[in-house]
């Protein structure tokens, strides 16, 4: 989800993503496997970006291009990123998940998710 906090219609934004391998089935040259996501709005190669980060894991990226706005006060699912963590109790563990959200009319917004691997079905 992102929200808009600000008085003015977000049409240009970036959205990025940075995943740790441990936290997802990797295929082909390390990236993400098809499964690992749903995306809600756009489409991979269009609004949807992946590639090799520098933190050990995969940049995830959504632009907007210009053709998905978001309104002030309004929230707008981008898409929906299952964790998928191997089956390895070595692995289980807090995960970081760095992100950073660009737009045309502020400065770029930096924070992180916290997610917590506690069981493997």
């Amino acid at each position: 989800m992102i929200s808009n906090l600000g008085n003015s219609v977000a049409a240009w934004y970036l959205v990025e993503l940075e995943v740790p391998y441990g936290l997802c089935l990797l295929g082909e040259e390390d990236y993400p496997k098809p499964e690992t996501w749903k995306f809600d709005t756009g489409n991979m190669g269009g609004n949807w970006l992946t590639s090799p980060s520098s933190l050990d894991g995969f940049t995830v990226t959504f632009m907007s291009n210009g053709q998905i706005g978001v309104y002030p006060g309004h929230s707008f699912r981008l898409g929906t990123l299952w964790f998928i963590p191997y089956a390895d109790p070595d692995q289980y563990s807090e995960h970081v998940v760095p992100f950073k959200i660009y737009s045309d009319r502020a400065d770029p917004v930096r924070g992180k998710l916290k997610v917590r691997v506690e069981d493997v079905l």
